[in-house]
């Protein structure tokens, strides 16, 4: 509603009008659920058992398909591994086995033409259904942490540093809070997530580019040869832009259809010549919200996240764990910038909602 609202005061209707279409699923979704039939816990499980094997199947094609594009690079399969290996234990040596950018970010999901941060954001959502299932003991202990490996394995080869993050924020959320049944139990599950932990770092340092993006983000004065892909403050100068535009309308902001326009004459007054050629958003979901309607509409969104959280606090780990990585999410990308990132939060949230699993209740 105050979306629509800001729509009034835009002076670009026709731009205002055209962003208000993608806002549609916000009133088409929950309609659409409304129609579907109530379920079982043994079909809701299994919805989410599907969902979780899907995204496997996915990044498997996807793992699948960067040693093929690596193999009609010239390199044979026996070069992949061995160049490997040659790079986890000796950081200085030039290998030429692989061709580091098919197997990570948009070299690895290019064949599917989705960005890597929804990528990346699918696997902590399935996540979170996997952490529900392993809760009401759907699946194994060893299945678990098999699957947690596979997923930790994806997250960093995808490249979104804040994705990454919020798979560790779940992964020991569940390990510190809600797994522990008995202390023999929470140190072998601790075994495990070491083990993880342990992989995620060889495959890091065996990649010089995720090395780099890594190293990066800990030390900004850090430089390499791929410091431009790495580094950060391309995304702080996006920031600080829009906070210099909120500044002008903190109430009820730009309005939808002047703040795009409004961010770009900023950048071009500030001399940010990379994001007036590339019409950047600001990458932070609070901003652009504040950016279109102002504080009315940041206090709408975060009273989203408080209302879902307060009212599945002890009782739906689920929800906490979806609208948490949501909620991060945010922090990084403009999430309703984008026709995926709309349809995504409002299905994940309807879906929660209409087929909930409450931790208390096992029928």
């Amino acid at each position: 509603m105050v979306i629509v609202i800001s729509v009034i005061y835009s002076e670009n209707k026709d731009v205002a009008i055209k962003h208000i279409g993608r806002y549609i699923a916000f009133l088409v979704v929950p309609l659409s659920f409304n129609f579907l039939p109530v379920l079982s816990h043994t079909y809701k499980f299994f919805i989410r058992k599907v969902y979780v094997y899907g995204i496997i199947v996915l990044l498997t094609f996807l793992f699948f398909n960067a040693v093929r594009q690596n193999a009609e690079i010239g390199y044979s399969f026996i070069d992949f591994i061995s160049s490997i290996f040659l790079s986890i234990f000796d950081s200085d040596v030039t290998v030429s086995g692989i061709e580091y950018w098919v197997f990570m970010y948009e070299g690895l999901t290019g064949v599917i033409n989705i960005q890597p941060i929804y990528i990346s954001l699918f696997v902590n959502l399935g996540y979170a259904f996997l952490i529900s299932l392993r809760e009401k003991e759907e699946i194994s202990s060893v299945r678990f942490w098999a699957i947690s490996a596979f997923f930790l394995l994806f997250s960093v080869l995808l490249s979104s540093r804040m994705e990454t993050i919020i798979f560790f924020v779940l992964l020991f959320l569940y390990l510190l809070v809600y797994s522990p049944k008995s202390k023999k139990e929470f140190f072998r599950n601790l075994f495990a997530c070491s083990i993880s932990v342990f992989l995620m770092v060889l495959v890091v340092f065996s990649n010089p580019i995720l090395k780099d993006r890594i190293l990066s983000t800990i030390d900004t004065n850090y430089t390499s040869d791929y410091v431009s892909f790495a580094n950060q403050n391309v995304r702080m100068e996006k920031w600080k832009n829009s906070l210099q535009v909120i500044e002008k309308s903190p109430i009820i902001g730009q309005g939808i259809g002047d703040y795009k326009d409004e961010l770009i004459a900023q950048y071009k007054e500030n001399n940010f010549l990379l994001g007036v050629e590339n019409r950047y958003n600001s990458h932070n979901q609070y901003l652009d919200t504040m950016l279109q309607s102002g504080l009315f509409g940041l206090v709408v969104l975060l009273g989203l996240f408080f209302r879902g959280v307060i009212n599945a606090y002890k009782k739906d780990l689920e929800k906490i764990l979806l609208y948490l990585t949501f909620g991060l999410s945010f922090i990084t990308e403009s999430m309703f910038d984008r026709h995926w990132g709309i349809v995504s939060f409002v299905f994940f949230v309807c879906f929660s909602l209409k087929y909930t699993v409450d931790i208390n209740n096992n029928k």
